[in-house]
């Protein structure tokens, strides 16, 4: 009796003969190989009065590859589970790194081949969460007050913020914490601010500092001076803002935060302010040349406010309305 063996392209195994006297049994176990299977494990029968030829044919075993995803976050790794391939052993493969929001894969793809070693059948491709950013929005209280802030990180990062202390006011969230996601990464096109508000003790009024002209028109386009906005019990004094250095004076006192009951809402306390300028004054004859042998006058004043001319011996003022001009410039009288 002769068995032949067919295995796959590339392999071999020599043939397997028995003899035996005819009517007498045999058995022929078919060699074991790894990574394949024969059809025929085992063959037994009768010898006969001819010689007889088996073939027994392997085939691969299938085998199973299984990709694991590491690096992410809790949330993101619940819908990304691992993934298996199932093909024969000694075959070659391909597997494509999933496209994850938020994170960049190690690798592209891993290409291996199925082996019988379970070790070597578990892979994992590493992501890289993306830069990413939080911003926390205060809100019911004034910006000037509370600003915003953006917290920096990475997809699969954490972050902690602590709401800012703030008197007279309680945040509804005293601590942010969180992880940083995929919605988060600066390519995100649906990143929403985390919002914290801030509610007022009853007993604080909100007021405003608006510094106005002596036309009592709000002073604007001068960088440093703009309204204040703030908070405060009735009966605090408030100091009024020194703009002194920026060339605006006032005259006028410390104000004080209603204690009225029938003022509600925002109190504006309009502060006057007005524009020093230092300026130039020449004398000049009817044909506005310079008067010989007479030095220019230079002083300050406040813009719009009257000027009085000097005395000049032989001449007359031909205007007397002079008044301080908005910049410091030379006045011909």
């Amino acid at each position: 009796v002769t068995v032949n063996y067919r295995l796959p392209e590339g392999q071999t195994l020599p043939a397997q003969s028995v003899t035996g006297k005819i009517g007498g049994t045999y058995t022929v176990v078919s060699p074991t190989i790894m990574g394949y299977t024969a059809d025929t494990p085992v063959i037994t029968g009768t010898f006969a009065n001819q010689n007889m030829n088996y073939t027994v044919t392997y085939q691969p075993v299938a085998v199973k590859i299984t990709v694991q995803y590491a690096g992410l976050d809790a949330a993101t790794a619940s819908h990304y589970p691992a993934q298996t391939l199932t093909g024969n052993y000694g075959d070659q493969f391909k597997f494509n790194a999933e496209n994850i929001p938020g994170y960049t894969p190690d690798l592209p793809a891993i290409s291996g081949v199925y082996s019988m070693d379970n070790g070597a059948n578990m892979y994992t491709i590493k992501y890289t969460g993306k830069p990413a950013t939080v911003t926390i929005n205060y809100l019911g209280a004034n910006a000037t007050l509370l600003q915003s802030v953006t917290l920096p990180g990475v997809v699969g990062g954490t972050y902690t913020q602590t709401s800012p202390a703030l008197t007279g006011f309680t945040p509804d969230s005293a601590v942010i914490t969180g992880s940083f996601t995929a919605q988060n990464a600066t390519d995100s096109t649906s990143n929403t601010p985390i919002t914290v508000n801030y509610h007022r003790d009853s007993s604080l009024t909100e007021y405003q500092l608006v510094p106005v002209d002596v036309h009592n028109q709000p002073i604007t386009g001068v960088p440093g001076i703009s309204t204040i906005d703030g908070f405060a019990k009735p009966g605090t004094i408030l100091e009024i803002p020194d703009y002194t250095s920026l060339g605006f004076v006032t005259a006028q006192k410390p104000v004080t935060i209603s204690a009225d009951a029938s003022t509600s809402g925002v109190q504006q306390f309009r502060i006057t302010y007005q524009k020093q300028v230092s300026y130039t004054m020449q004398a000049v004859d009817t044909n506005n040349q310079p008067i010989a042998n007479l030095a220019t006058v230079t002083a300050t004043g406040f813009a719009g406010a009257a000027i009085t001319p000097i005395s000049v011996p032989g001449y007359n003022v031909v205007d007397h309305a002079y008044t301080v001009p908005e910049t410091g410039t030379t006045t011909l009288y």
